[in-house]
Order: structure tokens, then C-alpha cells, then sequence
């Protein structure tokens, strides 16, 4: 770094230098893209990926775009055919505070593309996250679609959204989007900005069910039991993210478990890494199971919250089944009865 720095410069050189600077910014665009007055400059393609609704403690408040600048989530561009090769981008992006997206290298180092010269195509962009576990230049020709495994299904939060451009008019000529002509239209149009450059407003797809629980003793009302196991059952646990409907196709019946170390008493107790993210088509025969243990060396009870209770606490809450973009807060007290346990549940909707 340098401290300090003398310079002595005869006044007429810097006339010249000053003169020389505002010759190069006519010639360039006051703004600095050169690629405004001079064709054979690449056009660098822009990105803005909105302020994503957040569904849980664990991601960013509404409106709060920090939820995706913590991850690497997935850009990829297709022509109007969506056909392999004509494909602009795939790659990995982060976003920054203002909802715009920047490209990253392996190494997490800023990249940039651009538009091909003379491209006949225009241009639709998707962005989409599905976890940290996934390369995210990699994509899948999934039967007539594209799009990507999701490797964690049912433990990550999964947003997708996509972008095409709205036509302009120069005189009596439609440009579409998005390619190299368009975005010289926007320049000369005046319209180079958010509105419409490549705008992508990501959307959670998955419904988020999460829980609160507590244990109550008639005997001993400082009593606590330990759960070291919570399963949401009946449900496909493996998912494609298909990029042109932004929908996922979920397959394989069986059940997602998170193991967990919990001891619970009678205060309410909210049990973080427990938060499953599902696809709400997939949510009519759901139920969980709960393992529970007196101590941690002993083998637990199950304890099953029934897709019948599930079903009838939304109802008594005036909800009508699961939808995507919201978060289903269950609280859950154990009882022991007998030699068991049983439930007590109630839920509540979130958005």
C-alpha cells in the first residue's frame, strides 16, 4: 500500500491529460461502456435477481436479498429453441445488496460474460438455488427439459425464477430480447436499467414445516426427555427442479429424517436444524415420526403425528392443506402415558 505519493506537474500537461480523458469519455459513453459507441465491444450481460421472500428464521426477513449473497446459487441462459447448443450461460452467481447478481469463478472470484456477436437468438435467463452441494454450471437435459437434481431434497429451500425481455419499439421496428440488439436499444432508448435489463424475481417452490416442542409430566413437572430423531414420512424425498415451468418433479416414496440431539422440557423448545422443505403436491399423505428416549442410552418410543392429525390442526387454523412460499410452524407436546408417549398438536401458517 502506498502511505504518500508527490507528484510535481507542469500545469500545461495537465490540460493535455485533462483534454485526452474527456476525448476518450465522448468517444466511450460518459458512463464508460464503451461497447455504447463502439460495435466490436463486447456487451456484458447484467443480472438482477429481485428480493426473495424468505421462509424461515434461518434465511433473510422479507424484502432482505442477504438470504442468497450467503450462497452460490445457479444462472443459466437458453435460446428461444432451448436446445443444448444454444446455450449463453451456465454458471454459478452471488448477489449483492442491491439484488444484483455477479458471476463467480470455482474459486469465488468475480467473472464476466457477454452477448455473442450477431447472435440469432434471444435469450431467456433462469436463476435458481437448490443447496450448496451442486455444481451449478452443470445442468441436465431431464427428458424434453432442462434443469438439475436436487441433492439434498427436502433439507435445503429451493427458489427458481426466470426472465425474457418486454419489447421495445425503435421507430416502427420490435426488438426483442434478450441479445445484443436489444441491449443497444435500451442504451439508445434510455431504458438501460433494472426494469429492463434481465430482472429474474426468484420464488420459494417448496412449503416449509418446522417445530416447536415442549413435554409435560403430571408427576414431575421438571422432567425432560430427549428426541433424537424427527421424520417426515409418506412423502417422495428426491426432486428435479425443471428450469422452463419452475416447478419440481419429485420421485421415490419413502421418508426424510433429520437426527437430532435434543433434551425437552416443559418450556417450548424450537429445534433449529429440523425444517423440512417439501413439495406441497406431494404433502396429503404426510406424517412424522418422532423418536423419544427418557435418557440418550436407551431405546426410543415412536411417536407418530398421523396425516388425519396434521390434516384436522390446518383445518382448525383455517387452512386448507400446504402451499409453496409459506412456512408451517407445528407445536408438539409430548405427554407420557403409560409406558408411551402421545401428541398434543397445534400449528400455525406463516408467510
Amino acid at each position: 500500500m502506498l502511505k504518500k505519493l508527490h507528484l510535481f506537474i507542469l500545469l500545461p500537461a495537465l490540460s493535455l491529460m485533462l483534454s485526452s480523458c474527456v476525448k476518450d469519455d465522448a468517444e466511450r459513453g460518459m458512463d464508460g461502456m464503451e461497447w455504447t459507441a463502439d460495435e466490436t465491444t463486447p456487451i456484458p450481460v447484467e443480472f438482477f435477481v429481485g428480493e426473495a421472500p424468505s421462509l424461515s428464521v434461518k434465511a433473510a426477513p422479507v424484502g432482505d436479498i442477504s438470504y442468497l449473497s450467503e450462497h452460490n446459487f445457479g444462472i443459466v441462459g437458453f435460446s428461444g429453441e432451448f436446445k443444448e447448443n444454444n446455450v449463453l450461460i451456465r454458471s454459478r452467481a452471488r448477489a449483492g445488496s442491491d439484488g444484483q447478481a455477479y458471476f463467480v469463478d470455482a474459486s469465488g472470484e468475480r467473472t464476466e460474460f457477454t452477448y455473442p456477436f450477431n447472435s440469432p437468438y434471444n435469450y431467456t435467463f433462469y436463476a435458481y438455488y437448490v443447496g450448496d452441494d451442486i455444481a451449478y454450471e452443470s445442468i441436465e437435459l431431464l427428458g424434453t427439459q432442462y434443469g438439475v437434481v436436487i441433492p439434498d431434497y427436502g433439507k435445503v429451500d429451493v427458489l427458481c425464477g426466470s426472465a425474457v425481455a418486454t419489447p421495445v419499439y425503435l421507430g416502427q421496428e420490435r426488438v426483442d430480447g434478450f441479445n445484443v440488439k436489444y441491449i443497444r436499444a435500451l442504451k439508445t432508448l434510455g431504458l438501460y436499467n433494472r426494469e429492463y435489463l434481465p430482472n429474474i424475481e426468484m420464488k420459494h417452490i417448496c412449503t416449509m414445516i418446522n417445530f416447536h416442542f415442549c413435554y409435560e409430566d403430571e408427576v414431575n413437572a421438571d422432567e425432560q426427555v430427549y428426541i433424537s430423531r424427527v421424520a417426515a414420512c409418506g412423502i417422495n424425498y428426491s426432486g428435479y427442479l425443471y428450469f422452463n415451468t419452475g416447478s419440481i418433479t419429485t420421485y421415490t416414496r419413502g421418508k426424510i429424517q433429520y437426527l437430532t440431539k435434543q433434551w425437552v422440557g416443559k418450556d417450548k423448545l424450537t429445534i433449529p436444524e429440523v425444517n423440512f422443505y417439501l413439495n406441497p403436491s406431494d404433502l396429503e399423505d404426510l406424517y412424522f415420526e418422532i423418536a423419544v428416549n427418557y435418557t440418550n442410552t436407551v431405546s426410543p418410543w415412536t411417536v407418530v403425528i398421523s396425516a388425519e392429525q396434521i390434516k384436522q390442526v390446518l383445518a382448525d387454523n383455517g387452512v386448507d392443506g400446504f402451499s409453496p412460499a409459506f412456512c408451517y410452524s407445528f407445536d408438539v407436546t409430548l405427554k407420557k402415558q403409560g409406558y408411551s408417549y402421545v401428541t398434543e398438536l397445534s400449528a400455525h401458517r406463516t408467510n
